[in-house]
């Protein structure tokens, strides 16, 4: 015949269904390792980015503070306060938008790395 027969896997060769699945699962073990570095990588990078946010949302309450303070003094005038107390409010509910965002993608990461490994977990369990 023109065409190859198809042999069913309890006669193929061995180096094709058994002795080579520890290159698999070398593969796999790689793999692994590449998705924990970039997870963790990206972690980092979140974090990072959630202390930059967490330290501008810190200077922006004190600034409101000070401002709060000489609007008590009466030192700045009812309508400069309200021109500036509202910019911050509006920048400080920017930061708070880009904070719950940074949280939500943490939780996302997680949550997708965990069923990643979960599916890896099986697919190796059920190589033989």
């Amino acid at each position: 015949s023109a065409y190859p027969t198809l042999r069913r896997p309890e006669t193929s060769p061995p180096f094709v269904w058994g002795k080579n699945r520890t290159g698999l699962q070398d593969q796999q073990d790689e793999f692994g390792k590449v998705l924990r570095a970039k997870s963790r990588e990206q972690q980092e990078t979140n974090q990072q980015r959630l202390s930059d946010l967490n330290r501008q949302l810190t200077s922006l309450r004190n600034q409101q503070d000070r401002l709060l303070n000489l609007h008590l003094l009466e030192e700045i005038e009812d309508s400069t306060f309200t021109e500036k107390n509202r910019e911050l409010r509006d920048r400080i509910a920017v930061l708070d938008t880009q904070i719950d965002g940074c949280d939500r993608n943490r939780s996302d990461q997680a949550e997708l790395t965990s069923k990643v490994f979960e599916l890896f977990a099986r697919r190796r369990n059920s190589c033989p």
